[in-house]
């Protein structure tokens, strides 16, 4: 439930103010406007030796001269003109090559090392999915970019295949 409070409740500048159901509350500031509070004024006269690039939003502090560009996702620099290296937080895990994508700005892909997969290679693969261990009475055990079979019985080899009378194991596991 959001209910509104006054201006001098939650200090919001020239907005609207509400109050969040968890506590809180939150300014709703008008489109020549910007910051936590909306104490940031959008002065567009004031942006035109800025030049602001990439889509990035020029805005001044109500009553001082400077004014800055609000960089897009992706961009940094004074005028956003400088695209961001998604990579340089290396978001890949366990080992994973992260590169960098040219759209959407400050997009990249994971190349997962061997066993890994996901967007940023954080699951281990199963390697016992596909029940590689022959015979119903073999076990498989995951281990790091490999598996291990426990053979029945009367039974060896990496899948459990081969008999140790020279027989095959041809049981479906």
């Amino acid at each position: 439930m959001q209910r509104r409070r006054t201006q001098d409740q939650c200090r919001c500048v020239m907005s609207t103010c509400i109050e969040l159901s968890v506590g809180g509350y939150s300014c709703l500031c008008p489109a020549n406007r910007r910051g936590v509070r909306c104490d940031h004024v959008i002065e567009s006269g004031d942006c035109d030796s800025l030049r602001c690039s990439n889509g990035a939003t020029c805005w001044c502090v109500e009553g001082r001269s400077s004014c800055r560009c609000e960089c897009p996702a992706g961009f940094t620099g004074a005028s956003c003109e400088t695209p961001l290296d998604p990579c340089r937080t290396r978001p890949c895990l366990a080992g994973g090559t992260c590169y960098p994508m040219m759209s959407p700005p400050g997009s990249y892909v994971c190349a997962c090392a061997a066993g890994y997969t996901g967007s940023r290679c954080e699951a281990s693969v199963n390697e016992c999915e596909s029940n590689p261990c022959s015979g119903a009475q073999s076990r498989c055990i995951d281990l790091e970019n490999s598996f291990a079979c426990v053979c029945p019985s009367g039974f060896t080899g990496r899948e459990c295949w081969l008999g140790i009378n020279g027989t095959f194991n041809t049981n479906s596991g």
